[in-house]
Order: C-alpha cells, then sequence, then structure tokens
C-alpha cells in the first residue's frame, strides 16, 4: 500500500470533511490508510516575508507580473511540510492531496498503475492529475511562461501509454512522490521563484534560472489520463491575498 498524505488548512473544516467521505468512499480510514496534515494558512505568513519572497523572485523578471500571494506561498510551504513528514517517516514514495481533491479512478486503479510504472525505481515526481497542458504553446504571452522557458516545453510520449513526460502545465491536486524527489524539491524550494506548479516546471533544462551544477533535475512523469480532479471548492491560493 502507497502512504497518502493530505493537506488541509485547520479552518477548511469543509473540506476536510469533503477529504474523509471520498476516503471513506475507497475502503480507507484515517490515521490507518491516511494522514491528514495541517497546511500552512497563508494569512499567518508575516508581510516581511511575502515582501522578502516576491523581492527575490521579481528580480528574475524581465516584464511586470503579479506577485505571490500569501495563498500561493502557504501553498508551497504545505507540499514542503509533506516532503519533510515523508523524510521523517522515511516513505519510500508518497501519494499527496490537496483537500479539494476527488477520484476519477479509484485507489486500487493507482495502485495497480504504479505496478505496471516502468519508471518506478527512478522516478521523483508523478502528476496524477493536471491542467492547462502544454501550457507553453497555448500561453506565449504569459508573463511566466516568456521568463522562465528558453524553449517550448510540451508533453512527451513514453514508451508505456499510461504515461508521459509533462510539458509545463498547471495544477497539484494530486500527485506521487518518490524519497529522493522530495529532498530534490526541498532544496530547490529553499528559494521561491514561482507558484508551487510553475516552480516545479523549472526543474528541467528548458529554463533560465535551474542550475545544474547546484541542483539535480527533478524527474517528472505524468499519467495520460487524469486518475484524480479538483473537486470544485474555489481556489484558496488566490483567495487568501
Amino acid at each position: 500500500m502507497i502512504p497518502i498524505l493530505v493537506l488541509n488548512l485547520p479552518c477548511a473544516k469543509d473540506r476536510k470533511e469533503h477529504i474523509i467521505n471520498i476516503m471513506s468512499e475507497q475502503g480507507l480510514i484515517e490515521e490507518t490508510h491516511y494522514t491528514i496534515l495541517k497546511g500552512v494558512d497563508g494569512r499567518d505568513i508575516s508581510q516581511e516575508e511575502v515582501d522578502r519572497i516576491n523581492k527575490t523572485r521579481l528580480k528574475y523578471y524581465t516584464e511586470k507580473t503579479n506577485p505571490m500571494t500569501r495563498g500561493q506561498i502557504g501553498c508551497i510551504k504545505s507540499h514542503l511540510l509533506a516532503y519533510k513528514t515523508m523524510i521523517e517517516k522515511g516513505y519510500e514514495e508518497c501519494i499527496i492531496f490537496e483537500d479539494d481533491t476527488s477520484f476519477v479512478k479509484s485507489y486500487s486503479d493507482i495502485v495497480l498503475l504504479m505496478e505496471m510504472f516502468p519508471e518506478r525505481d527512478t522516478y521523483d515526481y508523478l502528476f496524477l492529475h493536471r491542467e492547462v497542458h502544454n501550457m507553453c504553446l497555448k500561453a506565449k504571452n504569459w508573463a511566466i511562461v516568456k521568463n522562465w522557458f528558453k524553449s517550448p516545453y510540451i508533453d512527451k510520449p513514453t514508451k508505456n501509454p499510461h504515461f508521459l513526460t509533462p510539458g509545463l502545465c498547471m495544477g497539484t491536486n494530486a500527485q506521487i512522490v518518490s524519497l529522493r524527489g522530495a529532498k530534490k524539491l526541498i532544496k530547490w524550494f529553499e528559494t521561491i521563484y514561482d507558484p508551487m506548479d510553475i516552480q516545479l516546471h523549472l526543474m528541467n533544462g528548458h529554463t533560465k534560472v535551474f542550475d545544474k551544477t547546484k541542483f539535480e533535475p527533478l524527474r517528472s512523469y505524468a499519467v495520460s489520463e487524469n486518475m484524480m480532479k479538483p473537486a470544485g471548492y474555489p481556489s484558496s491560493t488566490m483567495t487568501i491575498r
């Protein structure tokens, strides 16, 4: 069985109830099969820290872009909490869900899919859900695309039709992370350059900022068909300013 960590803000009781319900439908019980982590509420992040993060990241921008919100910074810190928990518990791999996810396929389907994953021994990060695939082609004029990506960064097939190497996309709703990947991500996110999903994709050779002499590139994959999807709750990354 693959351990599961769920990110939930203590104030988001409706989302916690939602995640408990959908887990129960899969036969999964809290503290037996999954753990709910208290995520980092962006409202608890000081203005001083927000200003410092934005000052650092905006040095890399050549054109106007919006500063990161407290919600976006809290999202990053929450995922880092999951990676640190993985390391503390010694999980070789772990499913990480945000609390507004829903199952498209079953948990057992996810486990079966992992059994046929040819890169299971070497992968770092596997998207179980993505939105806005191939953003480098669809959003060429977005500041984040123009700023970071030197060449179009698009999906590539693998030998197994169930998996691909993902181009730039949005979404950190559901993923599986290896212990090796968690360690890479903790080191990489010591500097915050952009929101969680974008910064994940900066860990590759297509970007202007990633230094392979200092960091190991993230071996990322995605499922060809989403196994999970958002449940329809408002995005806390944008509502928490």
